[in-house]
């Protein structure tokens, strides 16, 4: 499967989860505010974060011949722990990604677990907590079988048929978009 129909996909997928958060820590911002800090900032960082891990990544693989990468490449999963294997403190560094790592899904899974909760609840701030209860299990459910279905392939299917109708939706709001651009224009 072509890698950026995945993430486009998978970008799509979160759209309304990340949409719903990002409005609710911007309310009273002003777009110029907003663009700043949800895609100048994160732009930035993320430039910054692939430099450095990406020159990591380069010095340390440099020396190393065709059949090791070709090893590397085709454990993905577990490249950032070898590369980071041959710099001291290791462990200690293989410790620290993991436990960000379970930082980074468990936010993510609680999130997603409140919005789908604010949705169910008719926009309700403060959904039932037996609501963010099913919600965490069926994730957790949905997230297990797809593990065990034994690849990522099957995470890719699944993102990208989800993602379709919110493709759609994205698109019909478009013109909304562009009526409120116009009319936070003639604010200034």
């Amino acid at each position: 499967m072509n890698w950026r129909v995945f993430y486009y996909a998978w970008f799509i997928a979160w759209t309304p989860f990340v949409g719903m958060f990002i409005t609710r820590i911007s309310k009273g911002r002003t777009i110029r505010e907003f663009i700043v800090g949800v895609v100048i900032i994160p732009t930035a960082f993320t430039i910054v974060w692939l430099s450095v891990f990406g020159t990591i990544a380069l010095s340390v693989t440099g020396g190393w011949g065709l059949e090791a990468i070709k090893e590397l490449i085709t454990s993905l999963e577990t490249a950032v722990f070898i590369v980071f294997s041959e710099y001291p403190l290791s462990k200690i560094i293989s410790v620290l990604i993991i436990c960000l790592l379970a930082i980074f899904f468990v936010t993510s899974a609680d999130s997603a677990t409140y919005e789908l909760s604010v949705m169910t609840s008719n926009g309700d701030m403060r959904p039932p907590k037996y609501k963010k209860i099913v919600w965490a299990v069926i994730e957790a459910a949905i997230a297990y079988i797809l593990l065990s279905a034994g690849s990522l392939k099957a995470l890719q299917t699944i993102s990208i048929a989800a993602s379709l109708p919110f493709l759609f939706i994205m698109i019909a709001m478009v013109p909304a978009l562009m009526k409120e651009l116009r009319k936070e224009a003639t604010k200034e």
